[in-house]
C-alpha cells in the first residue's frame, strides 16, 4: 500500500465514523437529500462540473442545481460558490476541487480534495456541516466561518467566527474564533493566531459585504425557508402590495417589453426530471418555490409560498405537447403542479395517480398576452431551444387546447446536451478533466451511500 493510499483508507474510517456521530447527534436522517437544497450561486471564470448522470465534465452555470456525487473543478482565475437553501455558503478559490458527499435536512458534507475553501456557516436552523480533506475532518453545527487550505502535507484550519471541530487520526481539535490549526494525517498539529488577511479572505470579505448590504426590512415579505435568498430579491426587483395576494415581488432587472417568467433559460435533465435552469442570476428562488400572477398595475409579479408549505420544484408550469412544439405556461397562485414526486400542496404526484382523469381544462396566465412561451419540439432540451412565433390569438386557440395539454414535463427522451447546465467551451489547459482524472477516488464517489445506509 503506497502513503497515499495508506493515508486515504485513514481518512475513510474516520470519515464513516464521525458521520455516525453526527447521526447520533441530530437524531437520524429521516429522509434522502432534497435535490433543492443546493445549487451554484456564483461561477467566475472556467469552473466545471461533473455529475453522476453525464460521468464528464462540462463548463458550469450558476443557478445549477447540485446533488450527492456532483464534482467542481474551478481551475486557474475562477472561483465559485454553493449555496446551500439553510443559509450556508460554501466559497472555492482558484484551484480546487470538491465533491458534495451528502446532503438532507440534518446538513450537508463535502469532500475537499485540494485547494482553498471559504465557508459561511449561518443555518436558520441547527444543521451539521462537514468538510473533508486528504488529511482531517472539520465540522460543526453551530454558526461559524471558516476555511480550509490544503497544502501537499497538510490542511490548514481558519476560524473567522465561531468555532469548528477539526480531527485526524492523532484525534480532535476545537479550532476558536481567530485561532489557525495545521494537520497532517497523524500528527496532532498546532494551533497559532491567526496571520494577516490575504487576497482570499479580502475577496471573501468583500463578496459577504455585497450579500448582506441590504438585508433587512424586505426579507420580511419572504417565508423563513427563503431569507436566505434575500438578496436576491432585493438587488433585483421591488415588493409590492396588491388586495390578491398581499406583498409579492416584481423584477425590475428587466430590460425586455416581453418578458415573461420561465422564457429566459432552458430545461435541463437532472434526476430523472426537467429542471428549469434559469439565465437570469436572480432566478433560483422565484422559478423553483411559489407561483407567479399578472397585476395589471405592476406586471409579472412572484407570488411567494406560505411559510410552512415551501417546497422546491423543478419548475412551476402547466405543459403542453404537440407533434411539433412544446410549450409552457407559469402557474397562478392556487393552480395545481403535476411532477415525479411530492411538491406540497396545490401538486399531485402524477406517478401515483390515473393522470388523464387529472388533466386541467385551462390555465389561468393563458389569458396573458405573450404569458406562454411554445419551442420547437426537436429542439426542447438542447442548449438553445428555438421559440416558435405565434401571436397570442394562435396559441389560446390552437396550441393550449384540448388533448395538447398534459400532465407533467414531456416525456421526451433527454438530447445529451439537456445533461449539462452550459454549452460554452472550456480551454484545453484549464479543462477538468486533464487536471482532475483520478482526484477523486472510488471510496469518496460512494460515500454518500455508506452516509444512507449508516442512517
Amino acid at each position: 500500500m503506497t502513503v497515499r493510499q495508506h493515508k486515504e483508507e485513514i481518512m475513510k474510517n474516520l470519515r464513516i465514523a464521525a458521520i455516525a456521530l453526527a447521526l447520533l447527534l441530530l437524531g437520524g436522517v429521516a429522509s434522502a437529500a432534497d435535490f433543492g437544497g443546493m445549487r451554484i450561486s456564483l461561477a467566475e471564470g472556467d469552473v466545471q462540473i461533473n455529475t453522476p448522470e453525464t460521468k464528464d465534465w462540462g463548463r458550469a452555470a450558476p443557478n445549477t442545481p447540485l446533488a450527492e456525487g456532483d464534482q467542481l473543478w474551478v481551475p486557474a482565475g475562477g472561483r465559485a460558490e454553493v449555496q446551500l437553501s439553510a443559509g450556508t455558503m460554501v466559497r472555492l478559490d482558484q484551484n480546487s476541487a470538491l465533491q458534495v458527499l451528502s446532503l438532507d435536512k440534518g446538513g450537508a458534507q463535502f469532500y475537499l480534495e485540494r485547494g482553498n475553501a471559504y465557508v459561511y456557516h449561518e443555518p436558520s436552523r441547527s444543521t451539521l456541516i462537514q468538510i473533508d480533506s486528504p488529511d482531517a475532518s472539520v465540522r460543526t453545527s453551530a454558526r461559524s466561518v471558516f476555511r480550509l487550505d490544503i497544502s501537499d502535507h497538510a490542511t490548514d484550519v481558519g476560524v473567522y467566527k465561531g468555532s469548528v471541530e477539526a480531527e485526524n487520526r492523532a484525534g480532535a481539535t476545537r479550532v476558536n474564533a481567530g485561532q489557525t490549526l495545521s494537520l497532517g494525517t497523524d500528527t496532532p498539529g498546532n494551533i497559532s493566531a491567526m496571520g494577516a488577511p490575504d487576497a482570499w479572505e479580502r475577496w471573501n470579505k468583500q463578496r459577504n459585504d455585497r450579500l448582506f448590504a441590504s438585508a433587512g426590512a424586505n426579507s420580511r415579505y419572504l417565508p423563513s425557508e427563503l431569507r436566505s435568498y434575500s438578496s436576491d430579491f432585493d438587488g433585483n426587483g421591488r415588493w409590492v402590495e396588491v388586495p390578491e395576494y398581499g406583498y409579492v415581488w416584481t423584477p425590475t432587472a428587466i430590460v425586455r417589453e416581453t418578458w415573461v417568467p420561465y422564457r429566459y433559460g432552458r430545461w435541463v435533465w437532472r434526476h430523472g426530471e426537467y429542471v428549469w435552469l434559469t439565465s437570469e442570476p436572480w432566478g433560483w428562488a422565484p422559478y423553483h418555490y411559489g407561483r407567479w400572477a399578472y397585476v395589471a398595475r405592476f406586471g409579472w409579479c412572484w407570488v411567494p409560498p406560505a411559510t410552512g408549505a415551501v417546497y422546491w420544484g423543478p419548475g412551476y408550469v402547466g405543459w403542453v405537447r404537440t407533434n411539433d412544439y412544446i410549450a409552457w405556461v407559469p402557474l397562478a397562485p392556487g393552480e395545481t403542479y403535476y411532477g415525479r414526486g411530492y411538491y406540497g400542496p396545490h401538486s399531485v404526484n402524477i406517478v401515483n395517480v390515473a393522470v388523464r382523469r387529472d388533466v386541467p381544462h385551462a390555465y389561468q396566465n393563458i389569458t396573458v398576452v405573450n404569458g406562454a412561451t411554445v419551442v420547437y419540439h426537436n429542439t426542447f432540451g438542447t442548449t438553445v431551444p428555438r421559440q416558435a412565433q405565434f401571436n397570442h390569438d394562435t396559441i389560446r386557440r390552437h396550441v393550449f387546447t384540448g388533448n395538447n395539454l398534459v400532465i407533467g414535463a414531456p416525456a421526451i427522451q433527454p438530447h445529451r446536451s439537456a445533461f449539462v447546465s452550459s454549452d460554452l467551451s472550456v480551454p484545453a489547459q484549464k479543462n477538468a478533466a486533464e487536471r482532475c482524472s483520478g482526484a477523486f477516488s472510488p471510496e469518496y464517489q460512494t460515500l454518500s451511500s455508506v452516509y444512507q445506509r449508516t442512517g
